[in-house]
Order: C-alpha cells, then structure tokens, then sequence
C-alpha cells in the first residue's frame, strides 16, 4: 500500500512540475524571420496605415503649410518647414497616439491619428483645429 501511495505522489509530483514548464517557443518560420526585432532597432509597433511608425511622411497643415517629417525607431525625429530643420522626440502612448516634444518646447503635443483613405488624419488631443493630412513617402 506505501509503495502504491507513494507511486501515486511521484506521479502527481511529475504532473505538477510539468505544468510549470514553459512551452517551448515555435520554430521561426520565413515570415517571423523577415519580421523586426527590438534588437535591430526596427519599431515594432504599427502606424494607423499598417507600416512601421517609423518613416518619412509629408504633413499639411490647417494653413496649407507643408511639413517634412522624419520619425526615427530610436524615438527621436526631424522635421523641416521651408528649408528649416527642427529636431524633437516622439513617443506612443496608444495604439494611434503619438507625443512628440521638439527642441526649444517645454511641453509635448499629442495627436490622435485616424486613417482616411491612404492618407490620415493627426489631431492635437488639445486643440482639435491644429489637425494635419499625413502622407507616408518612404
């Protein structure tokens, strides 16, 4: 009867550190091995348009003012009205909202964007009228 008793804990024991194990990761396949990794730098979150945050994009703004906007994976970003280059950070904070801080500025702006088409649509949380049509040009 010990013998049976103690068979009976080894296996419970058994079953119970193997629950505890993690699950092997699966294999990587061409299409997780094309994928960005937070080791080479790559964003790996998504804009609104599918594509990585990270990229070139061409804004105009409420005045028809146009701007050429680089945001970097590194977080840091460029953008040049008129031949002047002014250079900021940018963070997201939600799926579609971004907070970006330029070089001079004590305070960040964030903008919820909206897809539109192939463009989108980037609005200040704070003043709805500073509302920019962005363009992706990589």
């Amino acid at each position: 009867m010990k013998k049976i008793v103690f068979v009976a804990a080894v296996a419970a024991l058994s079953a119970c550190s193997q629950q505890n194990e993690e699950t092997p990761a699966p294999e990587p396949t061409e299409a997780t091995d094309a994928a960005p990794t937070a080791t080479d730098g790559a964003a790996l979150s998504m804009a609104v348009d599918g594509k990585p945050d990270a990229g070139n994009f061409e804004m105009t703004g409420p005045d028809g003012t146009v701007i050429k906007l680089t945001m970097n994976a590194d977080g840091t970003m460029t953008n040049e009205v008129a031949g002047n280059i002014t250079k900021g950070t940018w963070t997201k904070t939600e799926p579609a909202t971004y907070c970006m801080t330029w070089e001079g500025d004590t305070a960040n702006k964030c903008y919820f964007d909206v897809m539109d088409g192939t463009t989108w649509r980037s609005t200040n949380q704070a003043d709805p009228k500073d509302t920019y049509t962005v363009v992706r040009v990589d």
